[in-house]
């Protein structure tokens, strides 16, 4: 939610990214129902009692379609992450230009190229997520409806299985997230050793132990 939250807000000043954003996230929407028709389909050719001509031709049409609309979304994701990124970098080089000095000297040199650099380069990498999200997500949901058609039963058992594998998954996140911010402010200090390391290579020589 943050991710599409950030992207909409981003997209005031990127031409046409709000109108890609929005195909992005239909494409992979799309590419979840049909591998979820996929497999009602596969199913119901497996236990009905013949195929018919109209499962055949359906099958070939998910066949057909999926790959299409896969290419479309991977397409437009590509274009809505390199114009974000290249936003949010000139956004970010112009505070840059119009911070005061002393408040530049005072957040060092080092968080910010890590900011122009690793954060802006994560943020562009999430984004590469977001069709695949859309389609899982889609999957996710037009498979709890078809199980729910097959058997009730089945589909509570399910939704058992997912509350625990939820909250097993943010208890581990949560400490997770502790060492992910431990080795965000650690990105600093190592490229301050980078700076000093390709600027000041007459001084470390000299100064070598």
């Amino acid at each position: 939610v943050k991710l599409i939250l950030f992207l909409l807000k981003s997209s005031r000043e990127i031409p046409h990214s709000r109108s890609t954003l929005f195909f992005v996230i239909v494409c992979g929407i799309a590419s979840g129902l049909i591998n979820t028709a996929m497999l009602a389909v596969i199913n119901s050719s497996l236990h009905g009692a013949q195929s018919t001509r109209g499962m055949l031709w359906s099958f070939i049409g998910f066949c057909v379609a999926l790959p299409i609309v896969r290419f479309i979304s991977e397409v437009l994701q590509v274009q809505l992450a390199s114009g974000a990124l290249f936003d949010q970098r000139l956004r970010l080089s112009r505070k840059i230009l119009g911070a005061p000095l002393r408040k530049l000297e005072e957040v060092g040199s080092p968080r910010l190229l890590v900011a122009l650099t690793e954060d802006i380069a994560t943020i562009s990498g999430a984004l590469t997520t977001l069709p695949l999200l859309c389609m899982h997500a889609a999957i996710v949901v037009g498979c709890l409806i078809y199980l729910g058609w097959l058997s009730e039963w089945m589909l509570l058992g399910v939704f058992g299985f997912m509350i625990l594998a939820v909250v097993s998954y943010q208890f581990a996140m949560t400490r997770a997230q502790y060492y992910f911010k431990k080795a965000r402010e650690s990105w600093d200090l190592l490229y301050k050793d980078f700076r000093a390391l390709t600027e000041d290579t007459k001084v470390l020589r000299l100064h070598r132990a």
